[in-house]
C-alpha cells in the first residue's frame, strides 16, 4: 500500500509538547460511557444503572434529568471522599478542565447551594468547580466564600465552551472561569479540600436537584500549551487517538508529536460539523507559521502539499464527515528505522456558517 508520499518526510525539527497528564472525551462511540476508559470511575451511589442517567449518541453525551433519592451521578478520576480512588497517580495535578455543553434544564431543591449542582471540577487540593443553577440556568464559579455567578452570552441553553483553570500562588490555589475563550470570573481564592482529581456530571448536594445536559466534549489536563493551533469542536484531527494522552486533546494548543513504529498503523480520526468536507495537508514543521484569523494557525511551512482533497474527482467523496461529524482512516506504516520522520500533517474542516473553514491541530509523527 502506498503510504502518504506527497512531501511528508521532513528534516526540519521543532519544539512540541512533552508528555502530560490528560483525559479527554469526544463521545464518538454510541453507547460507550467515559468510565469504559481505564482510570475513570463513575460516582453512582444509586441502585439504578448508570445508563439510565447518561446515554451517548452522535457525538453527544446526554445527561438525563433523573431525580434519585441518593444524589447525583458523575464521572471522575482521583481521590474523592466516600468513593474508591480511581486512576493513575497524579504527581502533577490537572490545571485545566474544559467542556463544551448545552444546559437543557433540570429541577431545583434545597441543596448545599439551593437549586444548583456542580457539573465540572478540578481538585488539586482545592475546589475549582463549575456550578449550574438548575432553575435559572445561570453559571457559577465556586470559591472559598461562596459562588460567583454569570449568565453566558445568549444564555446557557445554547452551546458554550467552559474552561476552568487553577493556579497556585503563595501556597494558595486560585481558580478562574473562561467562557468561549473570554475570561469571565476570577481568579479567586479556592477553598481547600483533601480531594484530588477531576469530575464531570451531576454532583448535586440534594436528592431533589437534577440536570439535563448535552456534553459535546470534556478535556482535562495540564495547562502547558504549545504555540500553534488547538483542536476544537469545529475542527479536530487526532493521530492514533487515545483519550488518556495529551496528544490532540481539546483545549491544548499544539503542535503535537507522536510515534508510529515500523509495520504498525497510523489512524487518523476527525471531528467537526456533520456532513462537512475536510482536507489534509503535509509539509515541513513550522509551529505558528501563519495565522489565518478565524481559521486559526497554520503549523506547516515549506513544501506544503495536499493529501486529502474533498473536491478531487473520483476520490473526493471519501473526505466528508458523516452525519455525526466523524471520519476515520487507517494506514500501514512502512518498515523504517526508529525516529525516522514519517509525516507532518494538519487538517482543515469546512464550516456550515461563520468562518468558512477552521484548521485542526498539527501532528508531527516519527516512526
Amino acid at each position: 500500500m502506498r503510504f502518504f508520499s506527497l512531501g511528508l518526510f521532513a528534516l526540519a525539527t521543532a519544539t512540541v509538547l512533552p508528555a502530560q497528564y490528560a483525559f479527554h472525551f469526544e463521545f464518538d462511540q454510541a453507547g460507550v460511557l467515559p468510565n469504559a476508559t481505564t482510570g475513570v470511575g463513575v460516582g453512582n451511589p444509586t441502585s439504578t444503572p448508570t445508563t439510565s442517567f447518561f446515554s451517548t449518541a452522535c457525538g453527544v453525551l446526554e445527561q438525563r434529568t433523573t431525580v434519585d433519592p441518593t444524589y447525583g451521578v458523575f464521572f471522575y478520576s482521583g481521590v474523592f471522599a466516600g468513593y474508591p480512588t480511581v486512576g493513575p497517580p497524579m504527581p502533577i495535578q490537572p490545571t485545566f478542565a474544559e467542556a463544551r455543553f448545552t444546559f437543557l434544564g433540570g429541577t431545583g431543591g434545597s441543596g448545599t447551594i439551593p437549586d444548583s449542582t456542580t457539573v465540572l471540577g478540578i481538585l488539586p487540593g482545592a475546589n475549582v468547580q463549575l456550578v449550574v443553577n438548575c432553575v435559572t440556568g445561570v453559571i457559577g464559579l465556586s470559591h472559598a466564600s461562596g459562588v460567583l455567578w454569570t449568565t453566558p452570552p445568549g444564555g446557557s441553553g445554547i452551546p458554550h465552551t467552559y474552561r476552568l483553570e487553577s493556579s497556585i500562588s503563595g501556597g494558595n490555589t486560585y481558580g478562574k472561569l473562561i467562557i468561549d475563550g473570554v475570561p469571565t470570573l476570577g481568579p479567586v481564592l479556592m477553598a481547600t479540600t483533601t480531594n484530588n482529581g477531576w469530575y464531570f456530571g451531576d454532583a448535586a448536594g440534594s436528592h431533589s436537584i437534577s440536570t439535563k445536559i448535552d456534553w459535546e466534549y470534556v478535556s482535562i489536563g495540564q495547562a502547558t500549551p504549545g504555540v500553534g493551533q488547538a483542536n476544537s469542536h469545529r475542527a479536530a484531527l487526532f493521530v492514533n487517538r487515545s483519550n488518556t494522552t495529551h496528544i490532540g486533546q481539546m483545549g491544548l494548543n499544539g503542535p503535537f508529536a507522536t510515534t508510529a513504529p515500523a509495520s504498525s498503523t497510523v489512524t487518523l480520526e476527525w471531528n467537526g460539523p456533520a456532513n462537512q468536507p475536510f482536507m489534509l495537508f503535509a509539509g515541513q514543521q513550522a509551529p505558528a507559521f501563519f495565522n489565518f484569523g478565524c481559521s486559526g494557525s497554520l503549523d506547516l511551512g515549506a513544501g506544503l502539499s495536499t493529501v486529502f482533497n474533498p473536491f478531487a474527482p473520483y476520490s473526493g467523496l471519501l473526505f466528508f464527515l458523516d452525519g455525526c461529524g466523524y471520519s476515520k482512516q487507517t494506514f500501514k506504516v512502512p518498515s523504517l528505522l526508529p525516529s525516522t520522520p514519517l509525516m507532518n500533517v494538519q487538517g482543515l474542516v469546512f464550516q456550515p456558517s461563520g468562518c468558512p473553514y477552521v484548521l485542526t491541530a498539527a501532528h508531527y509523527v516519527t516512526s
